[in-house]
């Protein structure tokens, strides 16, 4: 989200703002590389707020691809997309069945 304001602030792709976006993409790669961490956990509703800093990266990268016009860019944006759309596919029937087994929302 910073990336994606910082150029929207200043009109402009500048060292500082492909800073921000690397660095958001490093922080996507770390996210990816605990998946396996992740598949361990009982689901939780809180498993929503993984969809919310891929979807700013899909969107930042997309903004990079249309500030650079660089093919990576857009292929990096397609793969980042499709991965937001696995989590989501995969979030939408874990919630369900957790609303249907009474899961969410419970007293402790």
């Amino acid at each position: 989200m910073g990336f994606i304001a910082y150029v929207k602030l200043t009109g402009e792709l500048d060292s500082f703002g492909k800073s921000l976006y690397y660095f958001a993409l490093f922080l996507t790669t770390f996210l990816l590389s605990q998946w396996g961490l992740f598949s361990k956990i009982k689901f939780y509703l809180s498993w929503w707020a993984y969809s919310f800093p891929i979807s700013s990266m899909t969107i930042a990268t997309v903004l990079m691809y249309h500030l650079t016009n660089e093919s990576f860019f857009k292929l990096l944006s397609g793969v980042v997309f499709g991965m937001l759309l696995f989590l989501i596919i995969m979030l939408v029937p874990m919630t369900l069945r957790a609303i249907r087994h009474c899961e969410i929302c419970i007293e402790e």
